[in-house]
């Protein structure tokens, strides 16, 4: 088998990520733009 690529569709994903600060206040926040594939090789020989 060969390795799969997939492009990541930007209109539909999304990162966001939260962080507690000194177990008093969650800060939240997220990126606004992003970019990148997803490749999986199912050879399972690495």
């Amino acid at each position: 088998m060969s390795t799969n690529i997939w492009n990541i569709d930007p209109a539909h994903s999304g990162i966001r990520f939260s962080v507690r600060q000194m177990v008093f206040a969650k800060v939240r926040g997220r990126f606004r733009s992003l970019r990148g594939t997803l490749a999986l090789d199912l050879r399972g020989d690495r």
